[in-house]
């Protein structure tokens, strides 16, 4: 008689992996160390208390920007630009509004001598102004585009 043996699952075990470059590159999108300063390494640093709210902000516009929360807002104090004051965004902001609804009428009465010169087409009188007129509130509907996208940013800003 003969024993039967026993029956045993083998589970395979995973691959090995061969290469450590998915891994390295997976380590050094999470290493997001500032290069040292000529001068020297930083010494000094701020403790900054912020909210939860302002915490999570903080964070999300980091991840936006591949960095960390600090070196984002170390990047933000030490900009070379001046930030505007809430006032000055605000004229900014109406400025665009402005532009934007100017340039719309601007379209507008390009549309309409578009219209009218093509209607009117004497036979090699309009026809040049036609293609210009075309051309031109081509560029004006593009300015329109880019002006709105203008407007959204920064109201979203």
């Amino acid at each position: 008689m003969t024993v039967a043996e026993p029956s045993v699952s083998v589970v395979p075990r995973s691959p090995r992996r061969l290469s450590l470059v998915s891994r390295n590159g997976a380590r050094a999108k999470r290493r997001r160390r500032s290069a040292n300063l000529p001068s020297g390494p930083r010494e000094l640093s701020f403790l900054v208390r912020v909210s939860k709210e302002e915490h999570a902000e903080i964070n999300r516009l980091a991840a936006l920007a591949e960095v960390t929360g600090p070196r984002l807002m170390r990047e933000a104090v030490l900009a070379p630009e001046i930030p505007v004051s809430e006032a000055e965004f605000r004229e900014l902001l109406h400025m665009l509004f402005r532009n934007q609804s100017e340039l719309q009428a601007i379209v507008g009465e390009l549309r309409e001598l578009r219209r009218i010169a093509e209607a009117s087409s004497a036979p090699g009188g309009l026809s040049e102004h036609v293609e210009v007129l075309a051309e031109t509130l081509a560029v004006a509907q593009i300015l329109v585009q880019r002006t709105g996208d203008a407007v959204e940013a920064v109201r979203r800003w």
